[in-house]
């Protein structure tokens, strides 16, 4: 699920594999894009999103004009997930599976020009042929703060940090498992991974591409999570429940069931029913 940026509207993925966006309080859809699903990702000023393609390869939708930018890029392809660039000039895609055509080349991932796109007409950045980032069998992606690098999470126990002008390697980090989580700081100075068979999520810096420290959990980490302002991060397992942590110490500040909890961290059910959330959920019947 992703709430708009201005809070209007809700986007979500449906189990008849179709992609609704509704109105955030009164849940009345808005938009029900048929062919598409999760994953799906959304730019930063709410205008566009692309998700993928049931019949394979993504999709874009104008969210405004209520119309597709592309159906179907990229059509013989599975993509695992999608990040857009804080700019929402381009996105990034990344794919672990792909069928048969003139265009297939492998586990990796591509990266899509938003302003050269007109419909369904549609063109790849043409600074890196293909715009095929040997990603071996990637399953998550995210784009820095400035937009001058992604970084891939795969299950061959590595997060790898591309150069998006040049396509070049920058840093190839080696992990003991398999990466499932990835995720950037609001402020762009760290990012955190975290794989489904450790019990570790790990926190590097974002301009050395250096770790900074290892945050040892009793099971397998799920999800991790930084605040808005940065200045704490939370992480999720099925036996810690979830766990806060000081970004920049990386102590552990408190558990779910702790009064301890930062205050902001405790003020989450508040910022729901601001977005509509709860009244959005009771319209859903």
């Amino acid at each position: 699920m992703v709430i708009g940026p201005d809070s209007r509207w809700i986007a979500t993925s449906n189990y008849d594999r179709s992609l609704r966006i509704r109105d955030a309080v009164t849940g009345q859809p808005l938009a029900i894009l048929k062919h598409s699903d999760s994953p799906f990702a959304v730019s930063a000023d709410g205008t566009w999103l692309v998700s993928a393609n049931n019949d394979g390869g993504f999709d874009v939708w104008d969210i405004d004009r209520r119309a597709y930018r592309v159906e179907g890029a990229y059509g013989s392809m599975k993509f695992d997930d999608f990040a857009i660039s804080p700019d929402g000039t381009w996105l990034a895609a990344v794919r672990s599976q792909f069928g048969v055509g003139d265009r297939d080349s492998g586990y990796g991932a591509v990266v899509w020009d938003a302003a050269k796109n007109h419909a369904r007409d549609y063109e790849f950045n043409r600074s890196h042929p293909e715009a095929d980032f040997s990603a071996e069998s990637a399953s998550k992606i995210a784009i820095s703060r400035d937009g001058k690098w992604f970084v891939t999470a795969s299950d061959e126990r590595a997060a790898r940090v591309w150069d998006v002008t040049t396509g070049k390697e920058l840093a190839h980090l080696k992990h003991p498992g398999e990466l499932y989580v990835l995720t950037i700081s609001p402020n762009g100075e760290w990012f955190a991974t975290a794989s489904a068979t450790e019990g570790v999520a790990h926190i590097w810096d974002a301009r050395s591409f250096k770790q900074l420290a290892t945050l040892p959990h009793k099971a397998d980490v799920l999800s991790v999570e930084f605040s808005p302002d940065s200045k704490w991060l939370a992480t999720a397992t099925n036996e810690d429940g979830v766990l806060v942590w000081d970004a920049g110490t990386w102590a552990a500040a408190a558990s779910a069931g702790s009064s301890e909890l930062p205050s902001d961290y405790r003020s989450y059910g508040r910022v729901a029913d601001h977005f509509g959330t709860r009244q959005y959920c009771a319209n859903l019947g």
